[in-house]
């Protein structure tokens, strides 16, 4: 029997046979990912003709570009919950997803609207408001960090926010595979780095870090010396750890079968997605082909 920590098992660790089948599935899907310079290629159409290519593309996608996005999402949500039960491990998807429902939960304590595309446990959450909706290991986490936002202690709310997703997905037993282990390393650097990016905005502006709390248990200057990049600029510390995180996730395309498999495509797909998300959002805006692709070309990942 697995033993349940909050809203994923600790054990037993899988077995990358269960994963077999549905990993050759996924190998044939992997091939076809799209990439940055595949989107590129539509630059320099219009912004209808952009978004009939997408269309084309994506058979789910109803040709409306303002609202891709949230039909990406529920596209990916999708995906990742029929694959990890196909695979007789429904709680990949958990896993996979987790990430995305604290940053969904940490932006409506801080007073976004609803997302249009909710992940999919915490959908009684947000129809309620209710904390006590919460599957159980989340519901302690957001009453601490609400009770910290209410009394104005935004970064530490984040702070608690960030350490108990880390803490959670390394107490699943998918973080007992090498895999999993140096993915979260990497994406807990790519927290920090966030964290002391938050910390500098005021009112949407950057300011000087002399004399502003530091969000991060790390300084720039430290955090550039763990990412192993000697220019501690915030923008370019976030793009390293962008790199580096995504270069442990692509590593799932070298192993044959197991849920790193489905993990990797799964993110890699996100990948995809938002380059798709790009190139319709410079349509609306009627982006010119050259200053599109400067944006492609300053996103973190390929």
């Amino acid at each position: 029997m697995s033993k349940q920590t909050g809203l994923l098992p600790s054990y037993p660790p899988p077995d990358a046979e269960a994963f077999r089948f549905t990993s050759a599935r996924v190998k044939v899907m992997e091939g076809k990912l799209l990439s940055q310079a595949d989107f590129l290629r539509f630059k320099n159409l219009s912004p209808g003709d952009r978004a009939r290519a997408v269309k084309g593309i994506y058979p789910w996608f109803d040709g409306d570009a303002s609202s891709f996005r949230v039909q990406a999402d529920r596209h990916l949500f999708g995906e990742s919950i029929s694959l990890s039960e196909e695979s007789g491990h429904p709680d990949l998807a958990t896993y996979f997803l987790l990430p995305r429902a604290f940053a969904q939960i940490q932006s409506s304590l801080e007073g976004a609207t609803n997302p249009p595309a909710v992940v999919p446990f915490l959908g009684n959450y947000f129809d309620s408001c209710s904390v006590s909706e919460l599957p159980k290991g989340l519901n302690e986490t957001v009453s601490e960090a609400k009770n910290l936002y209410d009394a104005g202690e935004k970064p530490k709310a984040r702070r608690l926010m960030t350490q108990n997703l880390i803490e959670m997905l390394t107490e699943s037993r998918f973080s007992r595979l090498s895999y999993f282990d140096e993915c979260i390393n990497a994406y807990s650097n790519l927290l920090e780095v966030r964290l002391v990016v938050a910390s500098r905005i005021r009112k949407g502006h950057f300011v000087p870090i002399e004399g502003c709390e530091i969000n991060g248990d790390y300084t720039p200057e430290q955090l550039a010396k763990t990412l192993g990049t000697i220019n501690p600029d915030l923008e370019n510390l976030e793009q390293v750890a962008s790199k580096k995180f995504f270069e442990k996730v692509t590593a799932s395309r070298a192993i044959p079968a197991g849920p790193e498999v489905i993990f990797g495509y799964l993110s890699e797909l996100e990948n995809e997605l938002v380059n798709a998300s790009m190139l319709l959002a410079g349509s609306l805006v009627a982006l010119p082909p050259a200053e599109l692709e400067m944006a492609y070309g300053r996103a973190y990942v390929s």
